[in-house]
């Protein structure tokens, strides 16, 4: 867990605008529960529209990766809101908690809906990916290889984890080693470009707690949210080398 608490508030607030995760919690005002709920509602209302028009314009495999995601993740989102109400815990609908963090949740979701549209338009592994649920990926190619960084903030409890390096690249698959202090034993990264054909990236890890916190994890699907200009190339890759650390 020597990484939980690097660079925590910067990567809170990078996930927010990525995965809508805290976004509520960045809010100035005071509302009501019945403020949030409304609120709530005039995100979900666009994000169904943004679904409905996804259904008319993707390939039917792709739409249909895309609504299993979505499905997963309208679980995920109620979960995590669930897990935020805490004076009401017999009814969280009756919990002000809960509809702050399903309206914040609902609206970081769009952009993310919205992305699924400029899948396989990348023509390499270079951009900002996310998983949808608190997970930040970002690879910048180069000739030897791709560097990346991988930070998450997974569940109620934001348990938090980061690790990063340069990967060997074969083909469509990446992978990434590193020693874990006071152990025999190696931390193992991998990632397959488009192994299911929907374009997304899927990241798999071995022996990784050393670099999250007990209920976090890295493994997961990631779609491509963004592109990274030369700036936050240069960024990621200086994150890379440092072990995924942000300054």
């Amino acid at each position: 867990m020597g990484r939980d608490t690097a660079g925590v508030r910067t990567l809170l607030v990078t996930l927010t605008l990525l995965g809508g995760l805290l976004v509520a919690a960045a809010e100035d005002r005071v509302l009501s529960l019945a403020q949030w709920k409304a609120e709530f509602q005039k995100h979900d209302r666009a994000l169904n529209e943004v679904y409905a028009a996804l259904k008319k314009e993707l390939p039917e495999y792709r739409f249909t990766a895309m609504q299993q995601d979505q499905r997963e993740w309208v679980e995920h989102r109620d979960y995590i809101s669930e897990g935020q109400a805490r004076t009401i815990p017999e009814d969280a609908t009756q919990d002000v908690a809960y509809w702050e963090m399903m309206a914040g949740m609902t609206e970081g979701r769009i952009d993310y809906l919205k992305a699924w549209k400029g899948i396989g338009e990348q023509g390499d592994w270079t951009g900002t990916y996310s998983d949808g649920r608190g997970g930040l990926l970002e690879i910048v190619q180069a000739k030897e290889g791709i560097y990346f960084t991988c930070e998450v903030v997974r569940g109620p409890t934001f348990h938090v984890g980061g690790i990063g390096g340069l990967a060997k690249v074969n083909e469509s698959m990446a992978r990434f080693s590193v020693a874990i202090e006071g152990s025999d034993k190696e931390c193992w990264i991998s990632l397959f470009n488009d192994r299911n054909g929907d374009g997304r990236i899927e990241l798999m890890s071995v022996n990784s707690w050393e670099f999250h916190g007990a209920r976090a994890y890295f493994d997961a699907t990631f779609l491509r949210v963004g592109l990274l200009d030369a700036a936050a190339q240069a960024r990621v890759i200086k994150s890379a080398k440092a072990g995924g650390m942000r300054e």
